[in-house]
């Protein structure tokens, strides 16, 4: 029953996810968002009823053409269904959102003088001793009144001397400025800060995540002021100084998606976690074991939106192993897309979750297929097509967000990771040996520096190419050729011509084609012998030498 569910789940997901998107797209900047939610709602309610109906049907037909006709038609209504299942379920999702982070006080926001904020996240810090974060309130003070709070607000500040880092409770100083009614904004207050003292931790974990990445942070310190700042951001998600000069290459360059917490992290560790668990525990509590150390690794680096999205996904794709399941990746990257909206609402606009889930989308969609069919033509090809689809794929959202587009990231990306991936590797066992307390030779340490000064020419060499800001209309026109449409087409040869990148989820290919093609079960050689050990009629012998 569970694997049925499970199989039926992964059939059902990307359909789901396509409504689920619909409803971003759709409900962004838009005032009528009520409106559309509530005939969202409506139209699921219907489609749920309808699917239901019209399947009774289609499992009472009888057997032949018709049950088979039905099958097909089932097919496409529970598609339909899943869909509108999709929209409803992420409309209700951006309601929760829009109801959560709306700013409430008992006084009006010009009386007050102070406000005690839990942070949502680790802050932004930038140059000038300026910084940002984001934060829960909790409560309001003005000259004459106390009152509790509610609501995400935006916090600027400057010249803050403590450690701004998820679950921290500060006790504010200054006024609030502005407030939003975008429902794209990620806040509906701004409160700008001359002053912030910190009173405790919101939780127990908070404060156990808290003093870990300060130790953490102080063994990383061994490295030069460069350096640490660089591992500091690529190893903990960490930058406190995004005003230096790698930094700033890093941006010019296109590339600093690569210093951004995510699944290219989680890969590494459950790499590493599995290469040396394997051996001793075996494959299956290795595979539950690296799923453990994954999270754990999450819960310390903070819950971001990335992150999230990976771990989701490195479950599924555990589960469906475990099961002895072939789970397609579209499949999973659906799934967890859905799960994530409904129990992370309040990052459905969040620019990292979207770029997120748009560029994974893009890779698995238009870009491996298609690296795959110019690597079957061009032995040996080299071309960054994976990259292409990513880039296509965010750029409306990086024109919306940053105003501006490095194209020369798609080959910076392709040359700086292997390099980064190996300064990771040094850079991760230093700091965790440093953690624990044991010495490590100063030329390990310069092993690091070396790197980093590498990572630093190579980012210098990129960021010299210009940028370019094109248009709303041109940054989809861009993303539909170089992601959109390929992905489609691509998706309807999977449909029809059998290749080594075929789904390999049953869900999506529910009913076997009745044509012979290469790697069908007509033409798979030799028919089955009638006696155990016998060869088969087709079997054609061969001869020694």
């Amino acid at each position: 029953m569970g694997q049925r569910f499970f199989t039926f789940l992964m059939g059902i997901a990307p359909s789901a996810a396509a409504g689920g998107v619909f409803v971003l797209l759709l409900g962004r900047n838009n005032p009528w968002r009520n409106i559309v939610i509530l005939v969202i709602l409506i139209s699921f309610s219907f489609g749920i009823s309808l699917a239901f109906l019209l399947g009774f049907i289609a499992a009472a037909r009888r057997p032949g053409r018709g049950k088979l006709l039905g099958g097909y038609f089932f097919l496409w209504i529970e598609r339909c269904a899943a869909a509108l299942l999709g929209l409803g379920m992420v409309a209700v999702s951006l309601s929760f959102r829009l109801q959560f982070q709306s700013f409430s006080s008992g006084q009006k926001p010009e009386e007050i003088t102070s406000c005690i904020v839990v942070l949502k996240k680790d802050g932004q810090y930038f140059t000038g001793k300026r910084w940002a974060a984001d934060g829960v309130i909790l409560t309001t003070i003005s000259e004459s009144l106390i009152t509790d709070a509610s609501g995400t607000i935006r916090v600027y500040g400057r010249d803050c001397s403590i450690k701004l880092q998820q679950g921290r409770l500060l006790k504010l100083y200054g006024r609030f400025s502005d407030f939003k009614t975008n429902n794209s904004s990620p806040y509906t207050a701004v409160f700008v800060s001359t002053a912030a003292a910190p009173i405790g931790w919101h939780s127990r974990y908070a404060e156990i995540r808290g003093r870990l990445l300060e130790v953490l942070e102080e063994s990383i310190k061994q490295f030069n002021p460069q350096a640490a700042d660089y591992y500091s951001a690529l190893l903990l998600g960490r930058r406190y100084d995004p005003g230096s000069v790698l930094m700033r290459g890093f941006r010019n360059a296109g590339c600093m998606h690569l210093l951004a917490l995510s699944g290219f992290h989680l890969a590494f560790i459950a790499g590493i976690a599995m290469k040396l668990l394997k051996p001793v525990a075996g494959f299956r509590k290795a595979r539950i074991l690296s799923l453990l150390i994954t999270g754990l690794y999450v819960l310390i680096a903070g819950v971001r939106p990335s992150l999230i999205r990976a771990w989701l996904m490195y479950l599924f794709w555990t589960a469906a192993v475990l099961k002895h399941r072939k789970a397609g990746s579209m499949n999973i990257l659906s799934l967890a897309f859905i799960c994530q909206s409904v129990l992370w609402p309040c990052d459905l606009w969040d620019v990292g979750f979207q770029l997120s889930y748009a560029a994974l989308g893009g890779i698995l969609g238009a870009g491996l297929p298609l690296t795959m069919l110019i690597r079957r033509r061009f032995r040996g090809s080299l071309i960054p097509v994976a990259g292409l689809a990513a880039q296509g794929t965010t750029l409306p959202i990086v024109m919306a967000a940053f105003g501006v587009w490095r194209p020369i990231g798609i080959a910076a990306s392709a040359f700086i990771t292997p390099v980064l991936l190996l300064s990771m590797l040094v850079g991760s066992a230093l700091m965790l040996i440093s953690g624990l307390g044991i010495d490590v030779p100063q030329w390990l340490w310069g092993l690091g520096n070396l790197l980093v000064g590498f990572v630093g020419k190579m980012v210098d060499f990129f960021s010299r190419f210009p940028e370019y800001k094109p248009s709303a209309a041109a940054s989809w026109l861009i993303a539909a050729c170089t992601a959109i449409i390929p992905g489609v087409v691509i998706r309807r040869l999977r449909y029809e011509h059998k290749d080594s990148f075929e789904p390999r989820f049953p869900g999506l290919n529910p009913l076997v084609s009745r044509v012979q093609r290469p790697g069908s079960p007509q033409t798979m050689g030799s028919k089955l012998p009638d006696k155990p050990g016998c060869p088969g009629e087709d079997y054609q012998p061969v001869e020694p030498g």
